[in-house]
């Protein structure tokens, strides 16, 4: 029998009616039935998911990490809203692990008719009991990578999508130390202002997760005035905002200026671009 440690977190498996709507409930009103496990269940946190931090993220990857030794995998119920945040975080945080970590959620809570809650949540146990190691989401009859998933959809049950960009750093050792929250996203649109330059560093931002066009792309006013954030000491690093394939500033003669400037790129997910430039950055950096 696999000892499987469930964590709940809230979100929508966690759901109850309300006088004001759905919320979360201490405990998910569905049980368990996966052959050959032994589950446990603890309420880490109880929240919507779009108030989790990354200090919600050091909590699991602790509780995770310290748990390691007496059990064979971990299930993880969340709120859909910031899941690819958090699979992605945990992705990086938990290094090479040797168990596997499961993530999963439902879009409609136990309690409705048609809900998906408990397919989802067998799928995920039942990943935890024969998958070796690594971070996984469980959703919708897939089982996904936690560092390359997107939502894609904000009420189907096929909520999510695998981008296949992975961005792992290899050989990578756990990490719960605590993480540079100055990191500023900014999505490119064709009237981006490069008046975002001087508030970052107004506001002491130590890292910017940029979303390019396409694979990489960014307006030349603008790409001048981040070469500025880099020679500031900020550390900068290009996207793409398309879902697949990834940033690559090796093929056009006006992307090549950005690795000049001293610009990154990484073909990763803004999630996890995101969760990777806070580790990397460190507390020592904020």
């Amino acid at each position: 029998m696999k000892r499987i440690l469930w964590l709940q977190t809230g979100g929508t498996v966690n759901c109850r009616k309300t006088n004001s709507g759905l919320a979360p409930g201490t405990k998910a009103g569905i049980a368990v039935n996966v052959s050959g496990i032994n589950c446990e269940t603890e309420a880490i946190f109880t929240l919507d998911s779009s108030d989790i931090t990354p200090h919600h993220w050091q909590m699991l990857a602790k509780r995770i990490l310290e748990a390691g030794a007496n059990y064979d995998g971990f299930v993880i119920t969340h709120g859909t809203d910031t899941l690819e945040y958090s699979a992605a975080a945990l992705s990086l945080m938990l290094g090479n692990i040797e168990k596997p970590v499961i993530f999963t959620g439902a879009i409609l809570p136990p309690h409705e008719e048609d809900s998906d809650a408990a397919g989802n949540l067998t799928a995920a146990f039942e990943a935890a009991r024969d998958l070796k190691s690594g971070v996984f989401i469980a959703f919708a009859g897939k089982i996904m990578n936690g560092i390359s998933c997107v939502k894609l959809h904000s009420k189907d049950k096929n909520a999510f999508f695998d981008t296949d960009l992975s961005g792992r750093l290899a050989g990578s050792d756990a990490c719960v130390a605590p993480l540079c929250e100055k990191v500023f996203v900014l999505k490119i649109t064709p009237n981006s202002s490069s008046d975002i330059v001087d508030f970052i560093l107004e506001k002491g931002y130590k890292g910017v997760i940029c979303e390019g066009f396409g694979l990489g792309g960014i307006p030349c006013g603008l790409l001048e005035r981040l070469g500025e954030l880099v020679i500031s000491g900020v550390r900068v690093v290009i996207v793409s905002q398309c879902l697949c394939g990834g940033a690559d500033l090796s093929i056009y003669a006006a992307h090549r200026k950005v690795r000049d400037l001293g610009l990154e790129a990484w073909s990763m997910t803004a999630a996890a671009a995101l969760a990777r430039l806070m580790l990397e950055l460190g507390p020592r950096d904020c």
